[in-house]
């Protein structure tokens, strides 16, 4: 990667909404792609330069407190993703959504609840497909808070499928 321009603009309202835009431009990336060979049809992983890559994202953080014992993080955002190089061009339009909710009980128990939704993304010229998941886990705080226990179940719903399209 010859060069990576950065910039970001972010408000923050009523000291708890956080409005931020968000671009990214790299020169040069090196990323991962897949070729299929004519002659032998055999699929191969390999790395290449590309020209161009290009992110412009909006998101918005947005906590809530519904009472003393429960806690709300959400957060929403939108981005376009443009990658160019190889004589290929490729773009996509995402979104995605997420929700943390904490809930305190007595005892120095936490209970957490994490909801989360990616539409399709690009990754190089792959493309992978919407990806969702839920995730829950109660937490003890032991020794005045000095030390913790925890056990979570990651992906409840078992939905974490990972599936990837390639065209070239």
């Amino acid at each position: 990667t010859k060069e990576a321009v950065f910039s970001t603009v972010s408000d923050t309202f009523k000291e708890d909404y956080t409005l931020s835009l968000n671009f990214t431009r790299t020169n040069d990336p090196i990323v991962n792609i897949q070729k299929i060979e004519d002659k032998t049809n055999i699929n191969l992983l390999t790395v290449a330069n590309l020209d161009v890559q290009n992110n412009l994202s909006l998101s918005l953080n947005i906590p809530i407190t519904v009472n003393s014992w429960w806690n709300i993080y959400n957060n929403t955002y939108g981005y376009f993703d443009q990658t160019k190089g190889l004589n290929y061009e490729s773009h996509i339009f995402g979104y995605g959504a997420g929700s943390n909710h904490t809930f305190t009980a007595k005892g120095n128990y936490k209970f957490e609840l994490q909801f989360k939704y990616d539409s399709p993304k690009l990754i190089g010229f792959n493309r992978l497909d919407a990806v969702y998941f839920a995730n829950v886990g109660i937490q003890k705080s032991l020794l005045n808070k000095k030390a913790y226990i925890k056990l979570s179940v990651y992906d409840l719903l078992n939905s974490m499928k990972f599936n990837y399209q390639y065209n070239y």
